[in-house]
């Protein structure tokens, strides 16, 4: 076994446009065979991190993979159903000095028959992508510990020990490690095909993997409460589909009562890691000590903040999400599926009408219903997903204020608070957590309402 060599110190370099999800601070990723935009931070409620993937590979080309530019750059396409939607994200990202992720080397004209955009190159160096655990899928924190690298082949990062050991098997990491080394990175994903263009089809949308994640409000709740700082660090993370679901439990220290009842209260736990915010590290650190000591009163729930009544998970169970039917195979010779849904289905039936029997056409419209009734079944699953979701949100938010309102009321009683002071002093710290509950409004892709559209990514190259 090959072991982890010294992480980098260098901080993983981050980017942002008005036209990416509002602002926030992304990071340009790679896992396996594929390049992600990153959040920097998760989300607040979902604690989603990876949001695009963004390289396109096309079927039985092994430049696809790990391909270098002349100057030893990484270069990967970008293309397929979302295509441009990439493209206008990743060409209008800056970081604060004004440098750019990516840089198009060669685009390729609007009717390409796979529907490539665009070759780029990388300009961000190595040391300053954001990588994730080769093994449970956990993305790098930004105010968070860089991951070390395989020191055999250099290519795969892990975020514990535990995570190496168990990817060094066979089936895994073991039989690629000397492929890596020699530069077979495309034999490599020809071996466990970890790379999926239909990623965002599976991971947004109405995808399978958005319904079995659900809303997180109770998730969120659940980590608030026990002081769990690898959820608001790491966020949500899911291993290649190869490896086992478990994989993704937390790697958290456990440290057991009596060493923690022996810890100066004042100082961050082994393995600690910051939220960025003074405060919510604070209240993190007390929950954790109190879940680890037992420490908790017993609260009526008017009083206790941290478990709202009636919160669960909102999530989709697998058996009542509709599968969404696969594409008949045509029997002309010619056509190669892609992986992507929807271009595949595009390019489908472009191609049986001009290749395929009557028999083949009529086939392909029957599974065109079919699909239409799959995505309408989930449309409606995914908007009773989403009014629970405002329910939750309302559920801890009137919570809170009942909470709130319970305490100052019991501060007046006790004479605790002075004449004019509520006690919102005592409180805010408890509560601090809280904010970003009690909103009924969807995300927006702007701030303040206002528009901020940037032009195409075709006609912003053209001006360069």
């Amino acid at each position: 076994m090959t072991f982890t060599s010294a992480p980098t110190k260098i901080s993983f370099r981050v980017f942002s446009s008005c036209d990416v999800k509002g602002g926030a601070a992304v990071a340009l990723g790679r896992i396996h065979a594929s390049w992600f935009l990153v959040l920097a931070r998760p989300d607040e409620v979902q604690m989603i991190r990876t949001f695009r993937c963004l390289n396109f590979v096309l079927p039985d080309d092994p430049t696809a993979i790990n391909a270098l530019s002349a100057g030893g750059k990484h270069l990967f396409a970008v293309g397929g159903h979302l295509g441009d939607t990439l493209m206008d994200e990743l060409t209008s990202l800056l970081e604060h000095e004004g440098r750019a992720p990516v840089k198009v080397v060669e685009a390729y004209p609007e009717d390409h028959p796979f529907s490539v955009c665009a070759l780029l190159e990388v300009l961000v160096p190595d040391e300053e992508l954001i990588y994730a655990c080769a093994r449970c899928g956990k993305w790098e924190a930004r105010f968070g510990p860089r991951f070390p690298r395989c020191s055999g082949c250099k290519s795969r990062y892990y975020c514990s020990t535990k995570c190496q050991r168990e990817d060094w098997k066979p089936a895994y990491h073991r039989g690629e490690c000397a492929l890596l080394r020699e530069g077979k990175a495309y034999e490599v994903e020809c071996r466990r095909k970890l790379h999926d263009n239909g990623w965002y089809f599976e991971n947004g949308g109405l995808g399978v993997k958005l319904f079995l994640a659900g809303t997180g409000e109770y998730e969120w709740e659940r980590a608030y409460s026990e002081g769990d700082w690898e959820h608001f660090a790491y966020g949500t993370h899911t291993p290649p589909h190869d490896v086992p679901p478990s994989a993704a439990a937390s790697t958290r220290p456990r440290l057991s009562r009596e060493v923690v009842e022996n810890m100066d209260p004042d100082v961050s736990p082994p393995g600690f890691i910051s939220t960025g915010d003074p405060q919510e590290d604070r209240t993190l650190i007390k929950r954790f000590r109190a879940t680890i000591l037992g420490t908790d009163p017993v609260l009526p729930p008017f009083l206790d903040v941290f478990h709202t009544p009636g919160l669960a998970p909102n999530t989709v169970p697998d058996h009542h999400i509709p599968v969404y039917p696969s594409l008949p195979v045509p029997q002309a010779p010619g056509f190669v599926f892609t992986g992507d849904p929807l271009l595949d289905d595009c390019r489908l039936e472009e191609f049986l009408d001009e290749h395929g029997t009557d028999a083949e056409r009529a086939a392909y419209d029957a599974v065109g219903e079919q699909r239409t009734a799959c995505i309408e079944a989930r449309a409606e699953l995914m908007e009773g997903m989403l009014k629970r979701s405002r329910v939750c949100k309302r559920m801890i938010a009137a919570h809170s204020d009942v909470v709130r309102k319970s305490l100052r009321a019991i501060q007046r009683a006790q004479g605790g608070a002075e004449s004019g002071d509520d006690g919102e002093d005592d409180d805010d710290e408890l509560m601090s957590g809280l904010k970003g509950y009690g909103s009924d409004s969807e995300s927006d892709s702007s701030e303040d309402g206002e528009e901020c559209v940037q032009p195409s990514w075709r006609s912003r190259i053209s001006g360069l």
